[in-house]
């Protein structure tokens, strides 16, 4: 097992992240000497290591960019496997330190500890290109054409990890942020390591949430939430579920926490290594992907009702109760204990009635919060909003006053959804039911 503090693992670490984000700097399509560079780099630690480095070789704007991948064949169920996945190209005018140098030093040396361990399953360390902007979520993007491929050669993957953004931490007070009505539930200090998966994921995300805390005590939170939660779907992982494999993302929690986000400030000097050392690596050790026993086959693909729904890296279970009232039950018991429990609080899925008597939190939720196009569509789908008779969310002074800021931002961020919007408001003779 690792220790909490392993100087060479960290020293290994940082060597890694300089290399590719101080000497070797920027690299994407745009700089093509500088991506061929860090793949070779790539290539060459783990030929280092003794395995045996393979690449997906494609065309994109007329370079050649390429998925390198190690394979470490399992000693019980060799034909499953696990994919462990770090992207390793950056966007333009950014040196990519955290975003994504620490998940490719985490990657390369997570690979160099399976070696030696005879892993259950077999695991498949892949380094893609082409996650970042113009070509996420587009056909060019490096790991869409692995996971099409895999589905296409009939690869039983029963879990696939994304490490991204791994080496920024900090314990004050205000430095972690979260997608709207998240940050009631988890703290307020950027110290921890984030597991996110969609709610068809959550089985397996519970399973490697327990192997990581049963061999670490570094700090953890864990979320299934759904895809169209802002920033749940914003890597590598998001390609996998696109073709029905189970998948999951580990991270620092990206522009959440870290200010030098996409900027030319992201650069090795920012990153606590000890911390990376202590958790980040830690999700390939033994008993954390290795050694992880599935409590089903891998044709079971997890049901659609009654899997576990996650808050603060604690996971509850609800016998035949679909995903979205466990999450507007889960809020519900949140925000009344947020309140002291003075406030009652009634939050129904879309198909129930709408409803709520808190003032105070309608008042945050539509004024203090950046209302967007998908904060818009998160409220409306928990149905948080609505009128009570004797206490109205807003009062009709301020009715036009939301109804303008909501437009506004949804002209700004959604163009489609802003018209969509108003043409549902006219049927409904407000922007949002119970506020006319």
């Amino acid at each position: 097992m690792l220790t909490a503090h392993d100087p060479d693992l960290a020293a290994a670490l940082e060597r890694h992240v300089k290399v590719l984000a101080g000497d070797i700097g920027e690299r994407n399509v745009f700089q093509p000497d500088a991506l061929h560079a860090a793949a070779d780099y790539i290539a060459q630690q783990w030929s280092v290591h003794g395995c045996a480095v393979t690449r997906q070789d494609y065309q994109v704007r007329g370079v050649t960019c390429a998925n390198i991948e190690v394979a470490l064949a399992g000693c019980v169920q060799v034909d499953e496997m696990i994919v462990l996945g770090a992207h390793y190209d950056t966007v333009r005018n950014s040196p990519g330190a955290d975003d994504n140098a620490s998940g490719v030093a985490a990657l390369l040396e997570i690979a160099g500890m399976l070696q030696a361990l005879s892993p259950r399953y077999t695991v498949r360390c892949v380094a893609f290109v082409n996650e970042e902007a113009p070509f996420f979520f587009r056909g060019d993007m490096g790991s869409l054409r692995y996971a099409r491929a895999a589905r296409l050669h009939g690869d039983r993957i029963c879990l696939m990890l994304s490490l991204e953004m791994l080496g920024y931490y900090r314990d004050e007070p205000g430095t972690q942020r979260y997608p709207p009505l998240l940050r009631y539930f988890y703290p307020a200090c950027g110290n921890f390591i984030g597991f996110v998966s969609n709610l068809r994921s959550a089985r397996r995300l519970r399973w490697v949430v327990d192997a990581f805390q049963a061999s670490s005590n570094f700090p953890l939170e864990a979320a299934a939430l759904p895809w169209w939660v802002p920033g749940v779907a914003l890597s590598d992982h998001s390609s996998f579920w696109r073709h029905g494999y189970p998948a999951a993302m580990v991270t620092d929690t990206a522009y959440l926490r870290n200010p030098h986000y996409h900027t030319a400030h992201d650069v090795p000097a920012t990153l606590d290594y000890d911390r990376m050392a202590a958790g980040d690596a830690r999700v390939g050790c033994e008993r954390g992907v290795a050694g992880a026993g599935w409590r089903e086959s891998w044709q079971d693909p997890g049901p659609r009702k009654g899997a576990a729904v996650t808050v603060g890296g604690r996971f509850q279970r609800e016998a035949s109760v679909s995903y979205r009232t466990q999450f507007c039950r889960l809020i519900r018991r949140r925000l009344a204990a947020a309140s002291g429990g003075t406030t009652v609080i009634r939050v129904f899925p879309r198909s129930g009635p709408r409803k709520i008597r808190s003032r105070a939190y309608a008042r945050r939720a539509l004024l203090d919060h950046e209302v967007n196009a998908n904060v818009l569509m998160a409220l409306d789908r928990l149905a948080v909003l609505g009128g009570g008779k004797k206490t109205p969310v807003v009062q009709r002074d301020e009715q036009q006053l939301v109804q303008t800021r909501l437009l506004r931002r949804l002209q700004e961020f959604d163009v489609d959804g802003a018209v969509r919007v108003n043409r549902e408001a006219r049927k409904r003779n407000g922007v949002i039911r119970g506020l006319a």
